[in-house]
């Protein structure tokens, strides 16, 4: 492995500014401008590449947040207050492309799962595929029966639905 590129203050003017792509305009000009984990934006350094980035956020034990545990999940009744069931959505590729969204509902509910919703994941900009895909969602109730290797085609794949948020984030 290469060894890192030294390393170099960032210049001046960005470490001066909060403004908004002050840092990003600093890195199409300088392509080894990377972020020091152990100091302040504003401290910033200039590094190797992204990798090394990446690989230094790793090793100071950066993690994404995890939610915290439910508690407790709710079995009473109530006629004023109700619950939003929650869904299991899924990423479902390596179809065949004749496999309509009926198709796939009709078998999952063979299965036992009832309510399931199949959407056919339409390729963008007039793309062409040799397999289909789907957004497959049904109750969380059906979790066994949903992740069982045996209540899908052989070559199928999942994947967890990945959300992203109107403001950028997951």
């Amino acid at each position: 492995m290469p060894a890192p590129a030294p390393a170099v203050p960032l210049p001046a003017a960005v470490a001066a500014t909060d403004e908004p792509g002050a840092l990003s305009t600093a890195l199409r000009h300088n392509p080894t401008v990377v972020a020091n984990t152990s100091t302040s934006c504003t401290e910033s350094m200039v590094r190797g590449s992204w990798a090394a980035q990446a690989s230094e956020l790793a090793s100071t034990g950066m993690q994404l947040r995890k939610p915290p545990p439910v508690r407790v999940r709710g079995k009473g009744t109530s006629t004023t207050v109700k619950a939003v069931p929650r869904f299991l959505t899924c990423f479902v590729g390596r179809i065949s492309p004749d496999v309509a969204e009926e198709d796939l509902t009709g078998m999952l509910e063979e299965k036992g799962i009832l309510g399931v919703r199949c959407k056919k994941i339409e390729p963008k900009n007039g793309r062409t595929y040799s397999t289909a895909a789907f957004r497959v969602s049904c109750s969380v109730m059906y979790e066994s029966i949903f992740y069982d290797e045996s209540s899908w085609p052989e070559g199928a794949e999942l994947r967890d639905w990945y959300f992203v948020n109107n403001n950028g984030g997951h």
